[in-house]
């Protein structure tokens, strides 16, 4: 009988030792040592130091790395600093952290009810609200002008740092639209404005194109305009921005370009 108590007393002094064990491996091997930012461009870091970005984290050294909340992480920076978009953080066991992250370049200027712009990004996102001679001091500085649109915003609908929501502006998404398919042609963000000037969007009246809810203007900067339905913008634009490039530097400066049948045709204003 006491060679049994003893075998069980062993036992239960074994798993405690285990559990210990763990515990302070837990306690100690797994907490945050060290902290780094990964930027996706290089000298974004001008923006926002990463000191800055691992301060807004709120992640700090000597936690435990299995606590950390990425979620909470992510919007505790990008409430902070609205022009930084956090890609991923990720967590290299056992002590280490690296918040990758990217600075999201206005793209869009849209004019609010209220007479302010809102400074929108790629995916829609309000980078900034500016008055109109701020606007201009941000294109100084930055050596770029914004792409305007034909329609303004209800300041309501816009939260510096929020994406704003497609419900409130179906001219929006088809604005969005187009600077997606011209992503494709690798004509992205400062590219993306020094070609297109502006982009108006009105209800379709059936004269271009008989589908669509919506035809999208794009002014380019030589003059020539791109008129496309809102119904598979991404085709439509490869085949214009085709059209366009066929076009001799005379031709490039004025008219328009749009599908007519199978084809895509320049035409100029009559």
């Amino acid at each position: 009988m006491s060679s049994r108590i003893d075998g069980r007393i062993l036992a239960l002094i074994i798993a405690f030792a285990i559990i210990a064990v763990v515990l302070i491996l837990f306690a100690t091997v797994f907490l945050v040592r060290d902290i780094s930012v990964g930027y996706s461009v290089k000298g974004e870091e001008s923006v926002v130091s990463r000191q800055q970005i691992i301060d807004a984290s709120g992640i700090k050294t000597n936690k435990n790395i299995l606590f950390i909340s990425e979620s909470e992480a992510t919007a505790n920076i990008q409430s902070k600093y609205p022009q930084i978009k956090v890609i991923n953080i990720e967590r290299k066991f056992p002590s280490e952290v690296i918040i990758y992250v990217t600075v999201r370049v206005p793209v869009v200027k849209v004019e609010l009810d209220d007479g302010l712009f809102a400074l929108l990004d790629r995916e829609m996102s309000v980078v900034d609200v500016m008055t109109v001679d701020e606007v201009s001091a941000f294109e100084t500085e930055k050596n770029y002008t914004l792409t305007s649109v034909g329609f303004t915003l209800k300041s309501a609908a816009v939260k510096i740092g929020k994406i704003v929501s497609p419900s409130s502006s179906p001219e929006l998404c088809v604005v969005q639209n187009c600077i997606m398919a011209l992503e494709n042609l690798d004509i992205l963000n400062q590219s993306f404005c020094s070609f297109i000037t502006n982009v108006s969007v009105e209800p379709n009246d059936k004269t271009l194109y008989a589908d669509g809810d919506y035809v999208a203007t794009l002014k380019t900067s030589d003059g020539v305009d791109i008129k496309i339905s809102s119904l598979s913008t991404g085709s439509l634009l490869a085949g214009a921005y085709e059209k366009y490039e066929s076009l001799s530097e005379e031709q490039k400066r004025g008219g328009y370009i749009y599908k007519k049948g199978n084809d895509f045709v320049h035409q100029d204003y009559s």
